[in-house]
This record gives C-alpha cells, structure tokens and sequence, in this order.
C-alpha cells in the first residue's frame, strides 16, 4: 500500500491500512469503524482495545500509536474494522 492511499473498508471484517509497522499515521473515514493495532500482519480477531472514530473525525500524525494503543507496541500496523457499513478510509503516514 502507498503510503498516502485510501482504502476501500468492508463492513463486519478488519482491513489492513498499513502494509509496514508505524509510529504515527493521520486517519479519517467517511463514516464510523474501529481503527486497530496489531504488532503484525495478523488480523484482529475483535474490536477489543480499539478506538472508535466517528464519520469524517481525524486522528492527526501529531499524536504517537504507543499513546493510543498502549500495550501494543510503539510501532503497529493499523486496520479498520466497520461494523455498520462499509467505509472508505485514507491513511497517510511516514
């Protein structure tokens, strides 16, 4: 994935949105999911832990994962999970 892209989102299954571990990333979406973290490639296997952003909020580069997702990992490759329909997401990070 390119490192300024946006990602088409299914509903109801994690979609991967960064193909490397990051730090930081700026995050929004046309409507609601949860946005993830893992340590790898490996899917979430629930929503547990993750941060719910609202249609058209923006998680800003400024603000370091490991704050966000303490526990995880300073680096984590990120995913979107919308569970009410599907979301188009653009992601951009370093």
């Amino acid at each position: 994935m390119p490192k300024n892209a946006t990602v088409s989102c299914p509903a109801g299954t994690p979609t991967q949105l960064t193909d490397l571990a990051v730090s930081v990333a700026r995050v929004v979406g046309s409507q609601d999911f949860h946005l993830c973290a893992t340590l790898d490639t490996t899917p979430p296997t629930s929503t547990a832990g993750s941060v719910m952003l609202l249609p058209w909020s923006v998680l800003t580069a400024d603000l370091a994962l490991v704050d966000l997702f303490p526990g995880v990992g300073a680096s984590v490759y990120l995913w979107a999970w919308p569970l009410s329909g599907a979301v188009d997401v653009s992601v951009s990070h370093a």
